[in-house]
């Protein structure tokens, strides 16, 4: 109840109201997208103030997220462009399993003269992946990065090392994929796994093996309150099975501004979504937008495919394409840079 009402509150405000160039928010907006107004309404509707110290740690945390959006909204701290930001989030009560992680792929500062491309090349940035690398040091690796000049020499041949992009796609698929592969490594941390030393030396279960859903919501948009219970069940047989045959579900885009009946531009991609991925989805054509989107991830071996090869798009000197080594994509990389194309073989 309170998650939807807290929707509701906030699903209409404009980017006047809480956008980039606000700098100190409107203290009712504030009340409303701290979840304060939400708390004051649930209070009074449900009878809550009655329910005591039941719910101190929710309104605890109201007042934390407050104080924390009126101070230096806006105003973020500079990070260094070629570098990963990652940091991980674990509950007091190691009883929870709640698990929260930030990841902001490294963005470095290129050459806009340069000609964006998929692989190693002048003007773009890479790592070095040496022969048998361990999945656990890829940040690390990734740390190590150098933009590609003239003036560098290629003694890759030599050294044993490849030269791997540390951005094989700049668009929001190469995004997802980052945290795809950071999440996959997360999982195999032993704090994470579900088994235990009975279930074999890897102290995983068939838990552990089991697919994992990856929900996408783009920084503009929120969940509705029946998202996740309106998606989820559509990967499941009637009798609560896994249906591994379902690759992802895509729910339509909602703008209050925009209601279906009148939206004759599509700006919802009601029609899009709604009737148009059906007839293709009926042919193995259906493509996804990313928002929006739930995908079922299949569980994979890191040591294995955190790294993969690639055929170049483009041809060396010599005339003849080679392969490269990139970092896995579950999401396809080869589409505009809004969307991700995708098929039934991811």
């Amino acid at each position: 109840n309170f998650t939807h009402i807290w929707c509701d509150e906030t699903c209409n405000m404009s980017l006047k109201q809480v956008g980039g160039s606000v700098k100190q928010l409107d203290p009712n907006i504030l009340a409303r997208l701290s979840g304060k107004t939400t708390l004051d309404k649930v209070k009074k509707v449900l009878g809550w103030e009655k329910s005591g110290p039941k719910f101190d740690r929710l309104v605890d945390a109201v007042e934390e997220l407050s104080t924390d959006l009126n101070t230096n909204y806006n105003k973020f701290t500079p990070m260094t462009p070629h570098l990963d930001y990652v940091r991980d989030w674990i509950p007091p009560d190691s009883s929870s399993l709640l698990r929260m992680h930030f990841t902001s792929r490294a963005k470095p500062i290129e050459d806009p003269r340069n000609i964006m491309v998929q692989h190693v090349a002048v003007g773009t940035w890479y790592y070095k992946c040496p022969p048998e690398p361990d999945p656990m040091r890829w940040l690390e690796l990734r740390k190590n990065c150098q933009e590609m000049i003239y003036s560098h020499a290629d003694d890759d041949a030599d050294t044993g090392y490849t030269k791997v992009p540390l951005r094989s796609s700049h668009g929001k698929a190469g995004g997802l994929n980052f945290v795809d592969n950071y999440m996959s490594l997360v999982n195999e941390r032993m704090e994470n796994r579900y088994g235990t030393p009975s279930d074999g030396p890897d102290c995983k279960n068939d838990q552990d093996r089991a697919p994992s859903l990856y929900a996408i919501a783009d920084a503009r948009h929120q969940f509705q309150p029946d998202f996740m219970i309106s998606c989820v069940p559509c990967f499941f047989d009637p009798r609560g099975m896994l249906n591994r045959r379902v690759a992802f579900t895509q729910a339509p885009q909602h703008y209050p501004e925009h209601s279906d009946k009148y939206d004759y531009l599509d700006n919802n991609n009601a029609q899009f979504f709604r009737l148009n991925a059906m007839i293709r989805d009926c042919c193995g054509g259906v493509s996804s937008c990313g928002t929006n989107g739930m995908w079922q991830m299949p569980d994979r071996d890191n040591v294995e495919t955190l790294w993969t090869h690639r055929l170049k798009r483009v041809r060396d000197r010599d005339g003849k394409r080679r392969t490269q080594v990139i970092e896995r994509e579950q999401f396809h990389t080869s589409c505009k840079i809004e969307d991700t194309a995708s098929s039934l073989d991811r």
